[in-house]
């Protein structure tokens, strides 16, 4: 019974700290800018969103930048997220 635990901590753990940060993120970013970008173009590392994405479109992320992290913070929580590339 404790290893059905465990591997539903692991998943919840997963979709907590990986896939919830990248969903909002994504409603963020198409909120400030009209920018669609999905979860697979998301990759977040050491607290750095690097986003793939065609030029023009990356183009309004960075214009947008401080506001989209700014409307994170407020949604997530600070620290999760600080710079996005």
């Amino acid at each position: 019974m404790e290893q059905i635990s465990s591997l539903f901590k692991k998943i919840r753990d997963k979709i907590f700290l990986t896939e919830l940060p990248k969903e909002v993120l994504k409603n963020i970013i198409k909120e400030k800018t009209g920018v669609f970008v999905e979860n697979k173009d998301i990759d977040i590392k050491n607290k750095t969103a690097f986003i793939k994405s065609d030029p023009i479109p990356k183009s309004e992320i960075f214009v947008n930048k401080a506001e989209i992290l700014s409307s994170f913070s407020e949604r997530f929580g600070e620290g999760k997220i600080t710079d996005i590339r």
